[in-house]
């Protein structure tokens, strides 16, 4: 499998992608990036042949961590030019939207937490409870105190 030649090869975060749920796009983009066809075993073939072409894969996360970057800039500077702003809710934009989100999630938590949900609605409720948790708050916190910026998405 050519996940685990990835990992024993030391390439962990190529070696995830293709463990996750977009195993193919990652087996398309490995593929595109060597000038192979799209199959696990070609690649894997061509990388025991060739193993100095573990380089050029390299350069996936680099191309990944230096998009992230570009897009963290460019919001960045939108919410400058927005903050300049003479109209007080185009200025304020983000903060509502974080306190509006802060607050929904708040009060969310509180009811799948102490009220009780209909048997038919918990995999419903769990499912917006981990967006809520991993999502949207997560961004919230990460937008107003920083967070790493990391290529594998974590």
């Amino acid at each position: 499998m050519l996940a685990s030649f990835l990992l024993s090869q030391g390439a962990s975060k190529l070696g995830n992608m293709l463990m996750g749920a977009a195993k193919d796009k990652a087996v398309e983009a490995i593929a595109d990036k060597l000038g192979l066809e799209p199959k696990e075993d070609a690649i894997e073939h061509h990388l025991t042949a060739h193993p100095e072409d573990m380089v050029k894969l390299e350069q996936l996360d680099v191309q990944k961590l230096e998009l992230a970057l570009e897009n963290t800039k460019d919001a960045r500077e939108m919410q400058r030019q927005a903050m300049q702003h003479h109209d007080p809710v185009i200025s304020r934009f983000v903060y509502l939207f974080a306190w509006f989100w802060a607050v929904t999630s708040v009060i969310y938590f509180f009811t799948v937490t102490f009220l009780e949900v209909p048997k038919t609605g918990e995999a419903f409720a769990n499912f917006i409870l981990g967006f809520l948790t991993g999502t949207a708050v997560a961004t919230i916190i990460g937008f107003f105190y920083g967070g790493a910026v990391k290529g594998d998405g974590k």
